[in-house]
């Protein structure tokens, strides 16, 4: 079996350490090898480290790397020394792959000289912290007893100053369900930290976590009590644990190796140069990650290439029998390797000591991010009054957006039953998407709800929903199901794919890029990636946590992010160029970083002025989709009913600009979605209305559609009125003035033609009457 590729490295560059944590596991568990260890790493040993790095991440083509620097407590080495390691990292790595490089430490001994030194190497800080001063204190204390908290704080204030700002990776957090959940979310969020993470405390079977209260499930219950907190504050700050969670309920990988089945990616180099596996190993017994291995005498594929490490490549078919058979298994992966260990004989295989902690954690999470099964739709389609008067919440869209996805599984059902017989390789397409879908349908259901599959599926339709006799096209089947088993990191079978342009598009990931008139294409996907054959050429793709790698062979998707929300930038999907204006090519890198900066900017207004909105945007805005400008100069943008959850925009415009088009265009997104559920006017009604926005009278939807997303424009210049003064101020409410007293106009029509159904009536006087009140 060729060695893993390893991506992250611990390089342990003191051995001890400030304070007496009695809950280290470097200190004060099983293993004890620390004793024997050098005081401080030696320059040479850096040296040869990095070259070591640089070495294995050029023979594996690998296009990033992360090395932290760990301890004991890093910095305790110095501003001196610890300037040459990473300056000597820095040099011999940097010109062979892009290195991310990061310091874990316990903050108490932080000082300007030290941020300096991280800010001239470009070095991340992650801090220790377990919140308050009393929860800090059960543990993290100096070995007189002396508390450690007021000095991490102030070492927070420091990272906090701008000039040191971008230095902050961070605050990690070690559960101790002693502490009071909410307090300590509380003193955590306090210190502003750009992410967070929770830890579980090292266990195995023979020394067991404590349960104070002697309960099951008591680690999960607090780590649901901090979710409420932090889903209460919209998800603001990133939390890893969390997060990693939502990603394998989606299919997709985690962000830890604490939860998910991704390989293990990681080596530990310690201060004599001696490789490690993961430092948690240290929990079960003396001598547990030591490998025999040694950086002056084997390469870091050699050190891979031990059995312990090889072991944990095996994904889910590497766990114990009882693991296998767990409904949850993909999602929590079996949890830490280190959390299974027993010596009574069965070693690591074994289930978590955490196992019943993270069943609980995670079919609450299931439960919390879909209350409402697809049952509801029939209440919905009786009657639209639990939606109509709630369409901009965020549980509400959440639902149609559910309810958009159970129907493109429809749709291709009714399209793979009308192609029967399957060629050859479709079936085997969907014996891998069916297959994918038993084990991870979560997953399936990812690529599925990606806007411009059914746009595909409805192309192979008629007017009246039959599926044409002829020329259907079935290809795409063989991207989604690649797309759903890359997101899990699943081997298959090799596909025959048909390319499209010049490569091949993965719904939602990215385009696999061929040579030029390339036919005969096999992909193969892999835990690693994917591996591709054009004729007699091969060549392998190796996707990192980031989704790039290979740039020449893949082109992944980008996303523009901000707060809370993450959407694709979607300038790839061959499906797209459905509005009635054309849709640009990939755009530039430069216009990439505007798009960027611009949706930042706009999330921000939106959160200070129009929250509901962008509480809507964040449960079902998927993607943007870039049009071409107008060359009047006009803002362009539009949606396509057929494909829920995308907008397209001509942009970015000013932040302010693309504020106002995301939350029209969106008003459209909702009211496609809620139709697709819910009979609104009687579509044997042909008349046509007049609608002050546009010169030429429009059908009832289209008027409907309008005036609903005038609802939205109105809110928005109200917004930029109560904002502003003088000038902009009054052009602004002149603005809220027309959007207003035009979507009025035309809700009092549409109320006035007779055609709405109850659901209709209900939906337009809701909002009328919302108007009218402002």
């Amino acid at each position: 079996m060729k060695p893993p590729a390893i991506r992250q490295f611990i390089l342990k560059v003191h051995s001890r350490c400030d304070l007496a944590c009695n809950h280290c596991y470097v200190y004060e568990h099983e293993d004890q090898s620390w004793r024997e260890q050098p005081l401080a790493i030696s320059s040479a040993t850096v040296a040869l480290a990095a070259d070591r790095i640089a070495q294995h991440a050029e023979e594996q083509g690998l296009a990033e790397v992360f090395v932290v620097l760990h301890g004991g407590e890093p910095l305790l080495l110095g501003p001196a020394r610890l300037a040459r390691t990473l300056e000597t990292l820095r040099d011999r790595i940097d010109p062979v792959t892009r290195l991310d490089l990061r310091v874990v430490t316990n903050a108490v001994r932080l000082t300007e000289e030290f941020c300096e030194v991280f800010g001239r190497y470009d070095t991340k800080v992650g801090v220790s912290l377990d919140g308050t001063r009393e929860a800090n204190d059960r543990h993290r204390v100096f070995a007189d007893g002396r508390s450690s908290h007021a000095l991490v704080l102030k070492a927070l204030r420091l990272l906090r100053r701008p000039e040191y700002r971008r230095l902050y990776a961070g605050i990690l957090c070690t559960v101790d369900t002693a502490n009071d959940p909410r307090e300590v979310y509380e003193a955590l969020i306090a210190e502003q930290p750009p992410r967070l993470d929770f830890l579980l405390p090292h266990a195995t079977w023979e020394k067991p976590p404590v349960r104070s209260t002697g309960t099951a499930t008591e680690y999960a219950d607090w780590l649901l009590a901090v979710h409420e907190c932090w889903t209460r504050d919209g998800c603001a700050i990133p939390i890893r644990f969390f997060d990693s969670l939502e990603a394998t309920l989606r299919g997709e990988p985690s962000l830890t190796e604490s939860l998910g089945a991704v390989p293990a990616d990681l080596i530990v180099i310690e201060t004599d140069g001696a490789y490690e596996q993961a430092d948690s190993l240290k929990t079960a017994f003396h001598g547990a990650p030591a490998t025999g291995f040694h950086i002056a005498r084997h390469s870091i594929s050699e050190a891979a290439a031990h059995p312990g490490i090889v072991a944990r490549q095996g994904g889910i078919d590497g766990l114990c029998a009882t693991c296998r058979a767990c409904p949850v298994v993909h999602q929590c992966g079996g949890g830490l390797y280190a959390h299974r260990y027993s010596v009574e004989g069965s070693g690591f295989d074994n289930p978590s000591v955490y196992c019943a902690d993270l069943k609980t954690l995670i079919d609450s999470l299931r439960s919390r991010r879909a209350p409402a099964d697809i049952d509801r739709v029939a209440v919905y389609s009786a009657d639209a009054s639990m939606l109509v008067e709630a369409l901009d919440e965020a549980a509400s869209i959440g639902f149609l957006a559910r309810a958009e996805t159970a129907m493109n599984r429809d749709v291709m059902l009714s399209l793979m039953r009308a192609a029967s017989p399957w060629p050859a390789e479709i079936r085997s397409a969907w014996e891998i998407l069916s297959a994918l879908d038993e084990d991870v349908p979560d997953a399936v259901d990812r690529v599925l709800a990606h806007p411009f599959v059914r746009v595909w599926l409805l192309q192979n339709f008629d007017e009246k929903g039959r599926a044409r006799s002829a020329d259907l096209d079935l290809a795409p089947i063989g991207a989604i199901a690649l797309s759903a088993a890359v997101r899990t990191r699943t081997e298959a079978d090799g596909l025959s794919v048909t390319p499209r342009e010049d490569g091949i598009y993965l719904p939602g990931l990215g385009t696999i890029v061929l040579p030029d008139a390339a036919a005969g294409v096999t992909i193969t996907p892999k835990t690693w990636g994917i591996q591709v054959a054009v004729g007699a050429e091969r060549f392998e793709i190796e996707l990192t946590r980031d989704g790039a790698a290979n740039p020449e062979a893949w082109r992944p998707i980008r996303t523009l992010a901000a707060p809370g929300i993450k959407v694709l930038l979607e300038d790839a999907d061959p499906f797209r160029n459905c509005h009635d204006c054309p849709v640009t090519d990939r755009i530039p890198d430069h216009e990439y970083a505007g798009w960027q900066r611009s949706f930042v900017g706009a999330i921000s207004f939106l959160d200070d002025h129009l929250p509901r909105y962008a509480a809507g945007l964040r449960a079902g805005l998927q993607c943007v989709v870039p049009l071409e400008r107008n060359p009047a100069g006009r803002l362009r943008s539009g949606t396509v009913r057929d494909a829920p959850g995308s907008v397209g925009i001509a942009g970015p415009g000013t932040a302010a600009t693309l504020a106002l088009l995301l939350i029209h265009e969106f008003q459209h997104v909702k009211l496609g979605a809620l139709m697709d559920l819910v009979e609104l006017y009687d579509p044997l009604d042909e008349r046509l209305f007049a609608v002050p926005w546009r010169e030429d009278p429009r059908p009832l939807e289209a008027a409907l559609q309008g005036a609903y997303a005038h609802v939205a424009v109105s809110a928005y210049w109200g917004a930029v009125a109560r904002s502003s003064s003088g000038s902009r101020a009054a052009e602004a409410r002149g603005e809220w003035l027309r959007a207003r007293s035009g979507a009025l106009a035309v809700f009092e029509d549409l109320i006035a033609s007779g055609s709405l159904t109850r659901s209709g009536r209900r939906l337009i006087e809701f909002e009328f009457e919302n108007l009218a009140d402002h």
